[in-house]
């Protein structure tokens, strides 16, 4: 039983009783995930817990992840540092994001990937890992991922690939339902998006 502090109305106190409540079913959500077999994908993981490391310039592994996402970085990667908030950054430390979105650019300009569709699982599987193991990209690389795939759905080879994953698709791990259910999900809202017909 919660004992309701002096001073503070009832109103508020169940307000953060909610709250807190909340946060911890959020947290054992997340945490049950990851124990009911989603064994996660180690490229996945390192992918998500380097663009975890970007938010503070003061961390120690920050200026190494940096250094790897030059080198490494893809389309999501601009997209992820391009919206980091700076305005509490040192000018170096902004110097160092520019030329890291700089050199990714140039990268990804001379490689001129057009076979989305040899990705389109890929990237999917990716989105989906960061979702469900609670990643703090997941927020913003769940909506890139379908606005990408939406946005080339024309190209050879991709619409044909969605719908392929959207009823057949099934992970390396064959008994990680929880992967196969979020990207097959996926793959459908994207189908979805597009508009209908006219007859």
């Amino acid at each position: 039983m919660f004992e309701r502090p002096f001073g503070h109305s009832e109103g508020l106190f169940m307000s953060k009783v909610i709250a807190v409540l909340a946060c911890v079913l959020l947290s054992l959500t997340c945490l049950a995930e990851e124990k009911e077999g989603l064994n996660p994908n180690a490229a996945y993981s390192a992918y998500a817990r380097l663009h975890e490391g970007l938010y503070d310039p003061a961390q120690p592994k920050w200026a190494p992840a940096m250094a790897k996402l030059a080198a490494e970085g893809d389309a999501f990667s601009v997209f992820f540092l391009e919206g980091l908030e700076t305005k509490d950054w040192k000018t170096t430390d902004v110097t160092v994001l520019k030329d890291t979105v700089a050199a990714i650019k140039t990268r990804l300009a001379k490689d001129d990937d057009k076979n989305l569709n040899t990705r389109v699982q890929m990237l999917l599987e990716r989105a989906a890992f960061a979702d469900l193991l609670c990643y703090s990209i997941e927020h913003r690389i769940v909506p890139w991922t379908s606005q990408l795939i939406i946005k080339n759905l024309a190209q050879p080879g991709v619409k044909a690939e969605v719908e392929k994953i959207k009823t057949a698709y099934t992970p390396a791990d064959k008994d990680d339902i929880a992967t196969q259910e979020r990207v097959r999900q996926y793959a459908e809202e994207i189908l979805k998006s597009q508009p209908a017909k006219s007859k």
